[in-house]
């Protein structure tokens, strides 16, 4: 990519990132408008913040860059948010602990006309965290403060679906996606743009995005889905370990192994996955190919220490 594609990319995503990080935070307004310090005409973000371009293309994934303009623009709006504001931009951001002491703290005072948007927040956090029935208490809470709202409704079916009650959560989600025009075009783009997006999605659900990424056939529209969903819903612990999973179904062994092994390593608290990536890195050392001996040891020893049972889904695979 060439130096000005590089800079006009970035501008955009900087734009981007800031209508995203509205939209996640729950914020009524954002504007952030960058200008020179003495003329105080218009700049872009490159001229205006030039350390933070030079940061930006060291990064290669979606949501680490993602994440790097969302940490510039919490510093530059944080003070002005409400406690569950902030704590929507941290879950996001893949910082769920974090989000849950900041709701924890604001709960002992009077949280107000915010009730509702405190309990949706909180049942985020704890689903991140994978306290699923804790999750589901919050969610209903939010509800039964505002029934119409429909992020609410979403945040309520992913707790049902993470608690056990499959079925309730798709009877909620098919209600959701009945809304989508039907002259709606082929694209997986614009489909996952009116379905999935945050932003603009009616079913913005990584637990039901990871439902319609299984189900795709074509090898192209499947490649451009699981690539777009990887990008929305790389926060939520559910999606990254589904969609490690569904690569092994796929013969994609170590691909699913690579992106486990960075799930556990940013969440060992995620009894499941760990479980699963042991099996799976039981499998491979099988074969003599022993990966990563000293994580191995040591998501050993997390496993035992804290007490999880299981063999994993790959006990009986052999690679």
């Amino acid at each position: 990519m060439s130096s000005q594609n590089s800079i006009d990319l970035f501008n955009t995503e900087w734009k981007a990132s800031i209508a995203k990080f509205q939209s996640i935070a729950g914020l009524k307004s954002l504007n952030i408008d960058l200008k020179h310090p003495q003329t105080k005409q218009p700049m872009t973000a490159y001229q205006q913040l030039p350390d933070l371009y030079d940061e930006w293309m060291e990064i290669r994934s979606t949501w680490d860059k993602e994440s790097l303009f969302f940490s510039v623009i919490y510093d530059l709006v944080g003070q002005y948010m409400q406690p569950w504001q902030v704590a929507n931009y941290l879950t996001i951001d893949r910082n769920a602990f974090q989000a849950f002491d900041i709701l924890t703290e604001a709960s002992q005072g009077n949280v107000g006309e915010d009730y509702s948007s405190h309990c949706a927040s909180l049942a985020k956090s704890l689903c991140s965290l994978t306290y699923f029935d804790e999750s589901l208490v919050w969610a209903k809470k939010a509800c039964q403060a505002e029934p119409n709202n429909s992020h609410f409704k979403i945040v309520l079916a992913d707790a049902h679906f993470l608690s056990g009650d499959c079925d309730r959560a798709c009877k909620m989600y098919d209600k959701c996606v009945s809304s989508i025009p039907k002259s709606l075009s082929e694209s997986v783009g614009e489909m996952f743009l009116a379905t999935f997006s945050i932003e603009h999605g009616v079913v913005p659900s990584p637990i039901f995005a990871i439902q319609l990424g299984r189900q795709l056939s074509d090898p192209q529209q499947s490649a451009e889905f699981w690539k777009l969903s990887e990008a929305e819903f790389y926060y939520s612990p559910y999606f990254r370990a589904e969609h490690a999973y569904h690569l092994a179904s796929k013969g994609r062994n170590e691909e699913c192994l690579a992106k486990l092994i960075t799930l556990v390593q940013e969440m060992p608290w995620l009894q499941e996955a760990s479980i699963n990536l042991k099996s799976l890195f039981d499998c491979f050392n099988q074969n003599g190919n022993r990966i990563m001996p000293d994580f191995q040891q040591e998501l050993s020893e997390r496993i035992k220490e804290r007490g999880w049972k299981g063999k994993g889904i790959f006990a009986m695979a052999t690679y």
